[in-house]
């Protein structure tokens, strides 16, 4: 399921990936949980020292 979500994201827009960014920003809690989650899963993928750049 994760690999469907990466390949849904992966082909978005970033225009779409904006709108989707603000439905969720609607609830605060949720899109700031859904955050840190994000950036702790990137970082044990080892993401930041991959790529070379900081995103933060």
């Amino acid at each position: 399921m994760t690999e469907d979500l990466s390949k849904l994201i992966d082909e978005m827009s970033p225009e779409e990936k904006i709108l989707v960014l603000s439905y969720f920003s609607a609830n605060r809690e949720e899109f700031l949980f859904a955050a840190r989650e994000a950036k702790l899963r990137y970082e044990r993928a080892d993401g930041y020292r991959s790529t070379g750049t900081r995103h933060d």
